[in-house]
């Protein structure tokens, strides 16, 4: 019932009139070698999980991303605006610090993060600070926090700092976890070399 899985786009697709089905003539026709075969031939149809991987990984598996909404005519070098800062993005900032002072139970931090759930269609979360409860817990707001913000380029900024960047995932192994050199981005060498000879010169990150 989350209204926020209207931002992914599956299904069949139709053009600007609401009528016209899609068609992708690049379609896989299939042939001997490869024995692909597009079961949903020229029409572009779009599942809502990524069902199918090589040799068979076909277009139409996996939902696509429409949380911004496409200029009409744009090309496939689009560049679209979207938002960097946003208001409902503040106040899940200010419910974590308040969860990370005070706990989960925290009932301003609740309210806060039941402020921006309001439009969602969910229900409310409690102050029992346990997700089997209906509360928050580290991982229920992680995963609020995802729901909420995928597809804005916060996430890995959120795994690092909840300890769970590096953790396996969906087509990803679990990496090290005594090897936390990958938390940080490597520094662009050109900004080592503007600093070498100064008082204080850039040091690449341990790992890189």
């Amino acid at each position: 019932n989350d209204k926020r899985i209207k931002a992914f786009i599956v299904g069949q697709q139709y053009a600007a009139d609401g009528v016209t089905k899609v068609l992708d003539g690049s379609y896989e026709k299939g042939n001997a070698d490869t024995n692909l075969n597009d079961p949903d031939g020229e029409t572009v149809i779009f599942t809502p999980k990524v069902n199918q991987f090589l040799p068979n990984a076909l277009r139409q598996a996996g939902a696509r991303l429409g949380k911004f909404q496409f200029a009409v005519g744009s090309l496939p070098d689009l560049d679209n605006d979207f938002p960097v800062f946003r208001l409902g993005h503040v106040l899940l900032d200010k419910a974590e610090c308040l969860f990370r002072k005070n706990g989960y139970t925290d009932a301003t931090g609740v309210a806060l993060v039941n402020q921006v759930r309001a439009r969602t269609g969910m229900p409310n979360y409690t102050t029992t600070g346990v997700a089997a409860t209906g509360g928050l817990d580290p991982d229920e707001f992680l995963a609020e926090r995802g729901r909420e913000l995928f597809s804005e380029a916060w996430r890995r900024s959120d795994l690092v700092r909840f300890g769970k960047y590096g953790k396996i995932w969906f087509g990803k192994p679990a990496l090290d976890p005594a090897d936390g050199h990958l938390n940080l981005f490597p520094i662009p060498l050109s900004q080592i070399t503007a600093t070498a000879g100064t008082k204080n010169p850039l040091k690449q990150n341990a790992g890189y």
